[in-house]
C-alpha cells in the first residue's frame, strides 16, 4: 500500500531519528516510494542514509545490496549524483569490510574484485588511495599474505591524506588491530593509550579497541587493565550497541579469573542476539567463550550450572538447569560449523586454531604448539 508521505518528507522525518530500526524502516519506505515515482537522486540519497543505517545495525546484507544499486547508477551516469560521490566513495569501506568479516561465502577472488571496483571509482573521482591502500592491506592478512599486506601498508602510510581517511579514533584503532595481528601485544596496548585514556572515541572506538584488547592482555596476563576495559567496554556495548554482539569476548576473561557469575550474566545477555544475521565472526568467538565458561565450570566441579538461554536453542531446559560437559559439546558443535563456513575460502585452515588459542587462554592452559602461527584477532 502507498504511504501518505512523499519520499522526500520521510527522508526529512528519517534523518532526524536516532539510528534504530524505526529509522530504517523509514529509510525503506522512503527508498520504495523514490523508486516507484522515478525520482532517481532522492532514491540515491535515501539509499546512502539507509546504508548508513543498516550499516550501523549490523546489517551487511542491506548494505551489499543497496549499494549495488548505488554502483550500478553511478557508473551509468556519475554526472547525476555527483553531490553524493564522497558519501558513496565512503560507502566502499563498510561494503568491503562486511565482505571481509560477515560473509564467508564471499570469494577471496570476488573480494579482490570489489576492491579493483574502488580502486576504480576512486581513480576515477581522482580521489587518494589511502582508503584502497588500507582495505587491500586488510584482506591479504584475512588471506594470510602478510607480506602483500606490508607491502600495501607501506603505499597506504606514503599515500596523502584525504577527506575520505577514516576518523583519528579509527586509524588508531586499527594500528591497534595491525599489531596485534602482528602479535606485538605490547605495542598495541601502547598505541591504544589515547583511546584507552578517553583523548580519541568516536561512534565505534573505545568499544571495538577494548574488546580486540582483551585477548592481549589476557595473554600478557594484564588483568587489572583487561577488568578495566571490560567493565568500560560492557557498559558503552549496553548503552549504545545493545542490538549487536559486542560484549562476548569479555566472556574469555571472566571465565580466566573464574567469575562465573560473570561470565553466566553476560553469556545470558549476548545469547539472544546469536542469530544468524549477527557477523559469523563474532558469533564463532560467542561459541568459543561459551564452550570454555562450561569446561571451565566442569573443571571447578560444578555438576550443573542454571543459566537463561533462548526457547529456540536445542535442548532448552524450561527450568534453566544444564549439565555443563553437555551443553559445552553443543556450543563446540555450533563453534566447528561455523569454523567450516569460515575456513571454506581459506586454502589451509585458519579458524579451528584461533579457537583453540582463545579457549587455552581463558581456561588458564600452556599454549598448543600448533596454535603458535596463528592470528589472534578475529572479526572487525
Amino acid at each position: 500500500m502507498r504511504d501518505d508521505d512523499d519520499a522526500k518528507t520521510l527522508l526529512q522525518r528519517a534523518m532526524a531519528m536516532p539510528m534504530g530500526d524505526a529509522r530504517l524502516d523509514t529509510l525503506r519506505r522512503a527508498v520504495d516510494i523514490a523508486d516507484e515515482d522515478g525520482q532517481l537522486a532522492l532514491a540515491f540519497q535515501a539509499r546512502q542514509e539507509l546504508i548508513e543505517t543498516a550499516n550501523f545495525l549490523d546489517l551487511d546484507d542491506v548494505v551489499l545490496v543497496e549499494f549495488a544499486w548505488c554502483r550500478q547508477q553511478m557508473r551509468k551516469s556519475p554526472e547525476h549524483f555527483q553531490a553524493f560521490v564522497d558519501e558513496y566513495l565512503w560507502i566502499y569501506k563498510w561494503v568491503i569490510n562486511g565482505a571481509l568479516h560477515s560473509f564467508a561465502g564471499i570469494s577471496q577472488e570476488q573480494i579482490e574484485a570489489l576492491l579493483d571496483d574502488m580502486e576504480h571509482d576512486y581513480r576515477f573521482f581522482d580521489r587518494s588511495l589511502r582508503p584502497v591502500w588500507k582495505l587491500r592491506s586488510d584482506a591479504a592478512r584475512e588471506f594470510n599474505d602478510e607480506e602483500a599486506a606490508k607491502a600495501y601498508d607501506e603505499k597506504y602510510l606514503a599515500a596523502p591524506s584525504t577527506d575520505l581517511d577514516d576518523c583519528e579514533a579509527c586509524e588508531c584503532h586499527s594500528q591497534v588491530t595491525t599489531a596485534i595481528g602482528q602479535w606485538e601485544f605490547e605495542k598495541a596496548i601502547e598505541i591504544a593509550e589515547p583511546i584507552i585514556d578517553g583523548r580519541l572515541k568516536c561512534q565505534t572506538v573505545p568499544l571495538n579497541t577494548f574488546t580486540q584488547l582483551i585477548v592481549p592482555l589476557i595473554h600478557l596476563e594484564r588483568f587489572d587493565l583487561a577488568r578495566t576495559l571490560a567493565r568500560r567496554g560492557h557498559r558503552i556495548a549496553k548503552h549504545k550497541h545493545a542490538h549487536a554482539l559486542h560484549s562476548h569476548r569479555f566472556i574469555y576473561l571472566w571465565v580466566r579469573l573464574k567469575e562465573w557469575e560473570t561470565a553466566i550474566e553476560l553469556l545470558e545477555e549476548q545469547a539472544p542476539l546469536v542469530t544468524p544475521q549477527a557477523d559469523p565472526y563474532r558469533r564463532l568467538e560467542f561459541w568459543g567463550a561459551a564452550t570454555a565458561l562450561m569446561e571451565g565450570l566442569r573443571r571447578a566441579g560444578h555438576r550443573s550450572v542454571e543459566i537463561r538461554l533462548p526457547e529456540s536453542w536445542e535442548g532448552y531446559r524450561a527450568d534453566g538447569v544444564y549439565d555443563p560437559e553437555s551443553l559445552r559439546d553443543w556450543f563446540e558443535s555450533q563453534a566447528d560449523q561455523l569454523i567450516q563456513q569460515l575456513d571454506a575460502r581459506h586454502d589451509e585452515p585458519k579458524y579451528e586454531s584461533k579457537k583453540t588459542y582463545w579457549m587455552q587462554l581463558a581456561l588458564g592452559d600452556s599454549p598448543d604448539p600448533d596454535t603458535e602461527d596463528c592470528e589472534p584477532a578475529s572479526g572487525h
